[in-house]
């Protein structure tokens, strides 16, 4: 009987593939031929994977917001965190915090596809996950399209019809916030979890097969409604005509991720889509896509009011350059100033 040896953990492309800790591809990953034709577990489109080395942290506060870390092939990649960024100790399957990071430690990081042209490239981090055990696999982090019962338990379909994971009637299923137990009956299309597998059937869609799943919140309530912040019209401080907002109270509502550079005053915006570099006084505002093939820079607009920062350190910016990122829209009605993302 022929065997493949599956040799390589990552493969930088649209669709990266986790598999196993670097070290245990000799002794587990043999996979038969005649049983899996050497596939590999398929990921959504949009979700990527790195693998890496942490180099650094970057702070806002006491709250890690990016990570640096070097890659298998010794490029530095900026890893951005934010509020919604899983943390996952692989080897025991619970919940960590950024604060159990350290520099030297070995990350997976699933990532929006999209990467910035910046140096270096920057990428947002859904989940990242550490620990990962010498003769196991990592967790694999995906995506529920359609789930039914079996006469043995649970049949997942995930990943947009790409991957069906059998998961048996005994399996640990358990949830990411506290680590309390979870009837896989409860879960629905949209829902994110993380599983263990180590091989995975050719076929259309792809087999596997897993006995413990960490079932991560659902983004039923966040993605039901528009998201939007507002403010009333008449608090806000105003420059001529122009109306200004605290940037990062509004990026925080809007689910955007913000960093601060000191030296050159700046502060970065990033959306799923789109990047904009706010200054202090300067009064000039673009935005670049990190999408491949998307439409790159906006044309540079100015509104006759730079961002400026307060004697509390709150850097306010017109409102009107969220309409500058692309997808928000700036709206004033009734004594009220609303800043939404389009859907």
């Amino acid at each position: 009987m022929k065997h493949h040896l599956i040799a390589n953990i990552l493969t930088l492309s649209v669709i990266f593939v986790c598999s196993t800790a670097p070290a245990a591809f000799a002794a587990n990953n043999i996979i038969s031929a005649s049983d899996t034709a050497g596939a590999q577990p398929a990921i959504a489109p949009q979700r990527s994977l790195t693998y890496g080395t942490i180099q650094s942290f970057s702070f806002d506060g006491e709250t890690v917001d990016s990570l640096l870390i070097s890659d298998q092939y010794d490029n530095n990649i900026l890893c951005l965190v934010s509020d919604s960024t899983a943390f996952l100790d692989s080897g025991r399957g619970i919940r960590l915090s950024s604060s159990d990071l350290q520099a030297g430690d070995a990350v997976y990081i699933y990532h929006h596809a999209a990467t910035t042209a910046s140096l270096p490239p920057q990428v947002a981090a859904e989940a990242i996950v550490t620990n990962i055990p010498m003769d196991v696999s990592c967790a694999h982090l995906h995506t529920v399209t359609d789930i039914s019962a079996t006469k043995t338990g649970y049949c997942i379909t995930t990943d947009n019809g790409s991957l069906n994971i059998s998961i048996p009637i005994d399996a640990a299923v358990t949830t990411y916030i506290d680590n309390s137990s979870f009837s896989l009956s409860d879960l629905q299309s949209g829902d994110r979890f993380f599983t263990w597998y180590e091989t995975v059937a050719e076929s259309d869609p792809a087999q596997t097969f897993a006995k413990h799943l960490v079932v991560l919140p659902s983004h039923t309530e966040t993605t039901a409604s528009p998201v939007r912040i507002s403010y009333s019209a008449d608090s806000l401080p105003t420059i001529g005509s122009i109306s200004y907002v605290p940037l990062r109270e509004t990026a925080d509502a809007l689910g955007l991720h913000l960093s601060w550079d000191r030296d050159t005053r700046t502060a970065t915006l990033t959306s799923d889509a789109r990047t904009m570099d706010l200054t202090e006084g300067m009064d000039l505002y673009a935005s670049i896509a990190t999408i491949p093939h998307a439409v790159g820079m906006t044309a540079p607009i100015s509104f006759g009011a730079a961002p400026y920062i307060d004697s509390q350190g709150t850097m306010y910016v017109p409102a009107d350059a969220f309409g500058v990122l692309v997808g928000y829209t700036v709206t004033t009605e009734d004594h009220s100033l609303t800043i939404t993302a389009q859907g």
